[in-house]
């Protein structure tokens, strides 16, 4: 992974950019001593969503069995849903 300055990136951007897409390296942009940005290949963008997207569908799914199991400890019984219809429609 290469480090380059915010500075050096304004002014080159062109060549970053070519950089990336040849060598498939991830650019870090640095502003001072702190990494403020990264220029990645696409094909990382499409990976990392992915990997984000089931890693949410993981959570949100576990999240989901524990609600439920919590409600069916608990002993209430579930609106019926036809009363949820009717509150909906106020």
């Amino acid at each position: 992974m290469a480090r380059m300055a915010a500075r050096a990136t304004q002014e080159a951007l062109s060549d970053l950019l070519k950089h990336v897409v040849e060598t498939g390296e991830t650019v870090l942009v640095r502003r001072g001593r702190r990494d403020v940005a990264a220029v990645i290949p696409m094909a990382d963008l499409r990976r990392y969503r992915r990997l984000l997207r089931a890693w949410e569908d993981r959570y949100w799914s576990h999240a989901g069995r524990v609600a439920l199991a919590r409600f069916e400890a608990s002993g209430e019984q579930p609106i019926p849903w036809e009363i949820t219809q009717r509150k909906r429609r106020r």
